[in-house]
């Protein structure tokens, strides 16, 4: 669903209702929606002849795009595993930069990239991971239990996954927030990382991803207002999601609120995801100065999800200490 910024402003945060028909044909460097809108493409991929052992289609946060992935995706293709990711809508390098678009848009986008990706590799487990904002938008593609989806992907990887929006807010910064989404959707806010905010430990990828022109540094707060929106549709379905998975956060993470984990995590149903903790672990956990134990844990649970993670702190309940 491509919109004219004004249209976009007229309906954010409230234009979920359009969310376009999950298909579309595939090309080499991107993800074709079911409207036409083109979502750019990277890939990471094994060397020579022999098939993945797994594909993991990534999934990027909010302001980001799928340049996130880099080390991910160069260290996974080490071990055997295929990666790509696309650029979501109205970030990285599509059209309508900044102005939200629906989370029934981003998840019906998901939708359509799923099959076109497992299309590549079609005898190889398909696996979703979502960085914080990616995260939400992963587990509402696949809330639904009786989804075709479910049969074709194996399981997830939630990374930093965004919970701070929604009940985390106040009752009074919730109504501001949205309120001034409806009535001020172009107001932008800009202001480099703050520390009571920082996302991550490694100032030196901070600073080049605050000069990178396709990372967004300046929001709207129509797009805020939505992100919460995501949010918290994301926690309502936390309950039924059931799908086998790696669950992880960092000690460190200034973005998520401590008490919003844990409600999450303890909304998430026993048993189906396992949780890693890591103690110097920040919110861009695939990016930190430690990105390195996480992503082995990664690539460890893709090759064995029930043998022993061998750099988180692997958690049973609800707590993060």
């Amino acid at each position: 669903m491509t919109m004219s910024d004004d249209a976009a402003d007229r309906t954010a945060p409230g234009s979920d209702d359009d969310a376009p028909t999950p298909r579309g044909p595939a090309e080499p460097d991107a993800i074709i929606a079911a409207d036409g809108e083109r979502l750019p493409l990277r890939s990471w991929r094994p060397t020579g002849a022999t098939p993945p052992r797994a594909t993991v289609l990534a999934v990027h946060g909010f302001n980001d795009y799928s340049g996130a992935f880099e080390c991910l995706g160069t260290t996974l293709a080490g071990h055997g595993i295929a990666v790509y990711a696309y650029d979501q809508r109205s970030f990285g390098a599509t059209r309508d930069r900044g102005v939200w678009p629906g989370h029934r848009t981003l998840v019906a986008d998901l939708e359509t990239a799923i099959p076109l990706i497992q299309a590549h590799h079609p005898a190889t487990p398909l696996v979703l991971l979502g960085e914080s904002m990616g995260a939400a938008v992963v587990m509402l593609a696949l809330a639904d239990r009786a989804a075709p989806l479910r049969q074709t992907v194996r399981g997830v990887v939630l990374v930093s996954a965004a919970v701070w929006g929604g009940t985390a807010l106040n009752p009074i910064a919730r109504a501001l927030l949205l309120g001034f989404g409806a009535l001020l959707p172009r107001v932008r806010m800009t202001k480099p990382y703050s520390p009571a905010r920082m996302p991550s430990d490694n100032r030196e990828m901070l600073d080049a991803l605050w000069r990178d022109p396709l990372a967004i540094t300046a929001t709207r707060i129509s797009a805020v207002a939505g992100l919460v929106r995501l949010t918290d549709a994301a926690m309502a379905v936390a309950p039924a999601f059931d799908v086998p998975g790696l669950v992880q956060f960092g000690r460190e993470d200034r973005v998520n609120p401590p008490k919003a984990v844990a409600t999450f995590l303890d909304l998430l149903p026993r048993g189906r995801q396992r949780v890693a903790v890591y103690p110097e672990g920040w919110h861009m956990l695939l990016r930190d100065t430690r990105a390195a134990l996480v992503i082995d844990d990664i690539a460890a649970w893709l090759a064995d999800p029930t043998a022993e993670l061998p750099n988180g702190e692997e958690r049973s309940g609800r707590s993060l200490s």
